[in-house]
């Protein structure tokens, strides 16, 4: 299904991905790769019914408060196996850099996957994580390579994976429980 991009703008997301569920598994795969899924959310306690649930309400509704879709634990725990399927489906804007131009590319992404994402201030200011809840975000673009900076209004599901919850670590590494409360919200 080459060019799931172009087909996006006509269909749903949830569309492609039941076009994607037509095909048949590569070769190597053998269908396994549901079966090792299903044993990867068992294995870390999590219902197969309730992650599948957050994936297709998160490619309806998009980014948004409650919506979005970070998973965390230790490395070589399956996280990133879980979502890999969507990069094939869909075009994918994922690991920006740690430096304020971290978010070239992101304006024709169908879904962001931020892999092992730790937050840092120089490649988004937290007040700029208000994208999680679905606000439009201005990211800054180098001017030797763009005309304009980007304000992304587009409602672009976000799926992460970490370590640990994202928490904030302002001037001086001051703490605030109240910016952590928002980032688990």
């Amino acid at each position: 299904m080459e060019g799931a991009s172009a087909e996006l703008k006509k269909v749903s997301r949830m569309d492609v991905v039941y076009e994607y569920s037509k095909w048949q598994c590569a070769p190597e795969c053998q269908g396994s790769w549901f079966e090792c899924a299903t044993q990867v959310l068992d294995q870390n306690g999590v219902e197969p019914v309730e992650f599948a649930s957050s994936v297709r309400e998160l490619l309806t509704n998009a980014r948004g408060k409650n919506r979005n879709l970070f998973i965390t634990g230790p490395t070589n725990c399956g996280k990133t196996f879980l979502l890999k399927p969507l990069q094939t489906m869909f075009n994918t804007f994922s690991n920006p850099a740690n430096d304020k131009y971290a978010f070239v590319g992101i304006a024709d992404a169908d879904i962001m996957f931020l892999n092992d994402f730790q937050w840092d201030r120089e490649m988004i200011p937290w007040r700029d994580l208000l994208l999680l809840e679905g606000q439009p975000v201005h990211f800054p673009m180098p001017k030797n390579h763009y005309k304009d900076d980007i304000y992304l209004t587009r409602d672009t599901p976000i799926f992460a994976t970490g370590k640990a919850v994202t928490t904030f670590k302002g001037p001086y590494n001051a703490r605030d429980p109240t910016e952590d409360e928002m980032m688990v919200s």
